[in-house]
């Protein structure tokens, strides 16, 4: 399991996700980027 910048990112993608989930729009926000950047950007 890696640690650092990409463990990082991951968790804030989990936890930007999560919200968005919760909210109900994180099919939307796929399809508008598929593969957004977690690095201060989408959160």
């Amino acid at each position: 399991m890696r640690v650092g910048v990409v463990g990082t990112g991951e968790m804030r993608f989990a936890v930007v996700a999560r919200h968005m989930f919760d909210k109900g729009y994180l099919i939307s926000a796929f399809d508008m980027n598929p593969l957004p950047r977690t690095e201060g950007g989408l959160a």
